[in-house]
This record gives structure tokens, C-alpha cells and sequence, in this order.
């Protein structure tokens, strides 16, 4: 098991708990279990989604008794966010939250999962190292998200399913109208992220979708052999539109 403690910091500011948003569910002792079947997710609302997550916890080994999933405000970029949230007051050096080590989303769940070969095309970039563990965590999510059934559903449908990563300034659409109100030196930043990002996915993401398909497609994620539409767009069901540079 793995503990978390954090200062005492305000509610508002409890984006620094998203460092749990890496604790995922602990396998149930069979994968017809209902909660890890996508299904048992996609029909009910952010707030359902997230009750039914938060009744989970203590059957499946996390124990969070302060911490919730919500939308708060957010005040240096000035937007609301959805992660986790304090639900009462926390002490220094107070244990936050217990989860399972062998169950956490992480860099090290990817290099253990079918995704190994994946990462293995990326061993030599060293200097795109971080952005790459960031984005194999990010495909990792992805598939876990799609796939019929997987033992991170509960957490994944429960959080990651209701963010807006168009409430984020580094991952806004430059061509949108919140873009544009940003600082120029904000538009700047988020320029060059996204520059790395589309770069990587260029030489990386892409090739490995060609090279690895049964990985990508793990589970019933996506379907590696849908072809492109006329006008050359990706049918919602490939592995192209799962993982296209917009979603990672």
C-alpha cells in the first residue's frame, strides 16, 4: 500500500490531490464484477458516476475518508476543474488516502501491461522522456476507458470521464475564443506544449498504432481495422479516432 499526505491547503486549491488520480480500483477476483465492466458506467450522469465510485472504495481496498471527486474553482487560471477535492479540513502531515501500490495508474502499470513494445519505441528519445511517460499513461487511460471491461473503469468513468481538457489553457484550441483572452506569454507556453505534443504523437503515437495494433486494441477498445470515411475522417470505432493528437 502507498499513503498520501499533503500541508494544510484550501479547498480550492486541492488540484495537488490529483496525484490520486492516479490510485486506481483493485482487480476484483473475477472480471465479470460489474463495476469494471464499461457498461455499469456510460449510462449515468458525472454525479452518479461519481457516488457510485465513492460507495466502491472501502469493499476494494482505498481508503479516502477526506477526499471526494468534484468541480472546483480554480483561481491562477481562473476556471473550474473537476479532480479531487478536500471534503474536510486536512492536517499536516495527515494521512490522506491509502490505495493499493500494485493497483495505481502509473508509468510502471504501462510498462507492465501489453503497452511494454510500445514503450520500448521510445527508449532512446531521452530528451522527450517525461512528455512520453505522461503521454503512455495517457494512452493507457484511453484503452483502460474504452475496453469492455478493465479494473480501472470504476475510477477511470468516475473521474477522467467528466474533465474538460478544454477548461486547461495548454490544451485549449488556439483558434478558440478562451485562447485568444489569454496572456500572450500563456499562449506562448501553450504553443510550445502542443508543439511537442503533435510532434510526438508524428514520430511516436502514429507509428505505434501501426506497429502494435493489438495492444491499442486490447479488450474491444477500438477496432484496428476500420477503415477511413470518403472524406478521409476516422470512424469513431478505430484506433486512429481513440487515440487521434485531440484525445492524448
Amino acid at each position: 500500500h502507498t499513503s498520501v499526505s499533503v500541508p494544510p491547503t484550501p479547498r480550492s486549491l486541492m488540484l495537488g490531490l490529483l496525484a490520486l488520480c492516479h490510485a486506481a480500483i483493485p482487480p476484483a477476483p473475477s472480471s465479470s464484477a460489474a463495476w469494471m465492466q464499461r457498461s455499469h458506467w456510460i449510462p449515468h450522469n458525472d454525479s452518479e458516476r461519481t457516488a457510485r465510485f465513492m460507495r466502491l472504495l472501502p469493499s476494494l481496498g482505498l481508503h479516502c475518508p477526506k477526499v471526494g471527486v468534484s468541480t472546483f474553482w480554480y483561481p491562477s487560471i481562473g476556471r473550474r476543474l473537476r479532480g479531487a477535492v478536500a471534503l474536510e479540513p486536512i492536517a499536516k502531515h495527515e494521512e490522506v488516502c491509502v490505495v493499493p501500490l500494485a493497483n495505481m495508474i502509473s508509468f510502471l502499470s504501462v510498462q507492465n501491461s501489453s503497452f511494454a513494445p510500445v514503450l520500448r519505441m521510445a527508449d532512446k528519445d531521452v530528451s522527450q522522456r517525461g512528455l512520453w511517460e505522461a503521454a503512455a499513461i495517457s494512452l493507457f487511460i484511453l484503452r483502460e476507458g474504452a475496453r469492455d471491461s478493465s479494473p480501472h473503469a470504476a475510477y477511470i468513468h468516475a473521474s477522467f470521464s467528466g474533465h474538460d481538457p478544454a477548461s486547461i489553457p495548454k490544451t485549449l484550441p488556439p483558434d478558440s475564443d478562451a485562447f485568444r483572452a489569454l496572456k500572450p506569454s500563456v499562449q506562448a507556453t501553450a504553443r510550445r506544449f502542443q508543439a511537442r505534443v503533435a510532434a510526438l504523437h508524428q514520430r511516436l503515437i502514429a507509428p505505434a498504432l501501426q506497429q502494435h495494433p493489438a495492444a491499442f486494441a486490447e479488450g474491444g477498445a477500438c477496432d484496428p481495422t476500420a477503415a477511413a470515411s470518403a472524406d478521409g475522417a476516422a470512424s469513431p470505432r478505430s484506433c486512429a479516432s481513440l487515440y487521434s493528437l485531440r484525445r492524448v
